[in-house]
């Protein structure tokens, strides 16, 4: 007859020696949630993971600046115009608006030469001839 041994899974993470690389993309990404999780502490993703604390930080920080990176990557990469055309609509008006403001802006001047007047509006302080 054979035996066959059972084998429990421990709810800490066994360490691996101090070995440099010692946990995997997955695992350091589940280390990095665990630390954002507002209900859990940095000893207790510590003592689960067999951390210390100077490895909890460069995992905090590279994890940051990965999140970072990848908003960052996205943001310079703009949304496309299958993904926001509301955005494409707005940017549309505005530039009708600004070539409409420049024409304006044209015209007005035109008539300020044509009339010889600067259409200034007169300053609070000084009235005229009002007493």
């Amino acid at each position: 007859m054979e035996e066959r041994v059972v084998v429990e899974e421990v709810a800490t993470v066994p360490r691996r020696g101090g070995r440099r690389g010692r946990f995997t993309a997955e695992q350091l990404a589940e280390i990095f949630v665990d630390l954002c999780r507002a209900n859990v502490t940095a000893g207790q993703v510590m003592k689960k993971w067999g951390l210390h604390a100077s490895e909890l930080a460069r995992i905090r920080r590279r994890g940051q600046a990965i999140l970072e990176a990848g908003f960052g990557e996205r943001a310079r990469r703009g949304a496309s115009s299958d993904e926001d055309p509301e955005r494409d609509a707005l940017q549309e008006e505005k530039r009708q608006l600004e070539t409409a403001l420049a024409q304006q802006t044209i015209e007005l001047q035109l008539l300020k030469k044509k009339t010889g007047s600067d259409w200034s509006v007169p300053s609070a302080g000084k009235r005229s001839g009002r007493k």
